[in-house]
């Protein structure tokens, strides 16, 4: 029997039972917090959440080309250094810090471009070619996938093949360069043209608009004669054509496009990337060029700018009296800045002894007095009529900057030359204002699903490995989730900010640069159209559709009268 005393003792062992059981359920709510905020990271392999530091050392490195694709002589030679990438394994906590984004679980895995970097070579995509030794500038730098997996940059084997590019003879490539060049007067801006299907044989230029140049003019140039598709980004798991624009964001929708693809080094320059390059329209294959341009399957985009900031952006960033001397445009640019007569004392010593770093590098070479005069004459040699018969430039180099047309340097040519917008504006399912493109870019991913996939975890702040090398730069640590295109409120900065001293602020100096008269210039004679379709876009909070925009151009683009 159970007495009394046995009653007690096993009450008494009860309690001290319940007190022991209560300690280790209090005990394990650590765990299970801890468990909850890092939830299990979608990596290809095991790892440990700490690794060893890897020391990469670059080999020296010369760039060629400048950050627009412009292929102008960048004078920035990189000499070896040995980096530390990481101490650490990039989990969603490093990366959050504070913001105020949704956690990254197994449903929605972290981008293959986000995940721990333990590798350090830097391979150009292998089915193009033989990489070339110590050239982090062409290669893909820190994503293992890159060296060993034949697809890369594309995500399969169907969509590599998708995405050949086109074969081209070298007389297909002179054919080519004659038409494209001889392009010189303005497009006529019809704005919804009737669709073209009456393409020329597969061994001549193809031409998707009518009076526009053709397809595949980038073969040939990066500047004058590179024709209206030169910059248009390929993103073919979403089918979006985005229409880039030089000095309208261009670089971080390039950046972008090589996060998708996987590339760990995505806030690297990326206008010299090989598998940048693989995700051109305008190198594609003929066939799949005219299935992303006519199939409604795809969608076409494109952001624009107040054409009085782009252009005064465009002088602060590209005038200078340095450039490749094997490119024809950037050429024109040096013949017309040498044409400029600067009164400064020892100015053209000064210029030989720093040429190629005065104006690119923002060095004060020349008095903020003397630059503005520099402006009011650009625009002024814009203004004047062109009598140019070809692209090419000839012994009239004085005269090269005349007037605007295809023979204009992409950043200063027009925004509606671009991507056939000026013929076909009515293509475009979305238009929007690089003023509102926080909003918008966001607008734009979630309507072709890359918002929640990898808009919205995208990082733009990274560090060099190199000391300063702009071709190997990976996701800081210490970054957040900030989101593609939207400002990091805690560092109140912009994503412009931070692509490599693109940003020139032109919003904020244009009163200091420009006369009431020549604002009235620029917006209602040399970039009219530019002005009237900004004024259109930039009204509405929303993106913009190109059918509604060129309803409003033209009367002619109305619903009643839609082909």
């Amino acid at each position: 029997m159970w007495g009394p005393s046995t009653s007690t003792s096993l009450a008494s062992n009860s309690t001290g039972m319940k007190i022991i059981m209560g300690f280790v359920l209090l005990s394990m709510v650590p765990l299970v917090l801890l468990t909850s905020m890092f939830p299990r990271l979608t990596v290809s392999d095991e790892r440990n959440f700490r690794f060893d530091q890897q020391m990469v050392t670059m080999p020296e490195q010369r760039l060629v080309g400048d950050s627009d694709n412009t292929g102008k002589l960048m004078d920035a030679t990189f000499k070896p250094e040995t980096v530390v990438v990481s101490d650490k394994l990039l989990r969603d906590s490093d990366f959050n810090n504070g913001s105020d984004n949704e956690d990254m679980n197994a449903s929605n895995p972290i981008p293959e471009a986000l995940q721990p970097v333990t590798f350090k070579e830097c391979c150009s995509p292998k089915f193009v070619g033989p990489d070339v030794p110590g050239k982090p500038c062409l290669g893909t730098c820190f994503s293992e996938r890159a060296c060993n997996d034949t697809n890369y940059p594309f995500a399969s084997f169907e969509e590599k093949e998708f995405m050949k590019k086109r074969e081209v003879t070298g007389v297909f490539r002179r054919e080519l360069r004659n038409v494209c060049t001889s392009h010189t007067h303005p497009p006529p801006l019809e704005w919804c043209q009737k669709p073209r299907f009456n393409y020329s044989s597969t061994n001549a230029p193809t031409y998707l608009v009518n009076n526009i140049p053709p397809i595949g003019c980038s073969y040939t140039s990066h500047g004058a004669g590179s024709g209206a598709f030169q910059n248009v980004i390929i993103f073919p798991s979403a089918k979006l054509a985005f229409c880039g624009i030089p000095k309208v964001g261009i670089t971080q929708w390039a950046q972008f496009g090589r996060y998708v693809a996987g590339a760990k080094d995505y806030l690297s320059l990326p206008h010299y990337k090989t598998d940048a390059g693989l995700f051109a329209f305008d190198r594609l294959n003929e066939e799949t060029q005219r299935q992303i341009w006519e199939s409604e399957e795809w969608t076409w985009a494109a952001f624009i700018r107040n054409p009085v900031e782009r252009l005064l952006s465009g002088f602060l960033d590209k005038i200078s009296p340095k450039a490749n001397q094997n490119d024809n445009t950037t050429n024109c640019l040096r013949f017309w800045f040498d044409s400029f007569n600067i009164t400064v004392e020892n100015m053209t010593t000064a210029l030989e002894e720093e040429f190629g770093t005065s104006l690119y590098k923002e060095k004060d070479l020349l008095t903020f007095a003397e630059r503005k005069q520099l402006f009011e004459k650009f625009v002024d040699t814009l203004s004047k009529p062109s009598n140019r018969t070809t692209c090419k430039v000839d012994t009239n180099r004085e005269s090269c900057m005349n007037g605007l047309g295809w023979c204009t340097d992409p950043h200063f040519r027009p925004q509606v030359y671009s991507c056939g917008m000026s013929e076909r504006l009515d293509r475009f399912q979305f238009i929007g204002s690089i003023d509102s493109i926080a909003e918008q870019a966001k607008e734009l991913l979630q309507h072709i699903g890359l918002w929640e996939s990898y808009g919205k975890h995208f990082i733009n702040e990274g560090t060099s490995p190199s000391n300063g090398n702009v071709c190997a730069i990976v996701p800081s640590n210490s970054s957040r989730h900030v989101g593609f295109q939207q400002p990091d409120q805690m560092k109140n900065l912009s994503a412009a900010d931070t692509a490599y001293g693109h940003s020139k602020d032109a919003s904020k100096k244009k009163d200091l640069y420009l006369t009431p008269e020549m604002t009235e210039k620029i917006q209602n004679e040399l970039y009219a159209h530019d002005y009237k379709l900004w004024k259109l876009v930039s009204a509405n909070e929303k993106l913009s559709t190109g059918k509604e925009l060129a309803a409003q151009l033209s009367s002619q683009c109305s619903p009643s009268k839609s082909h």
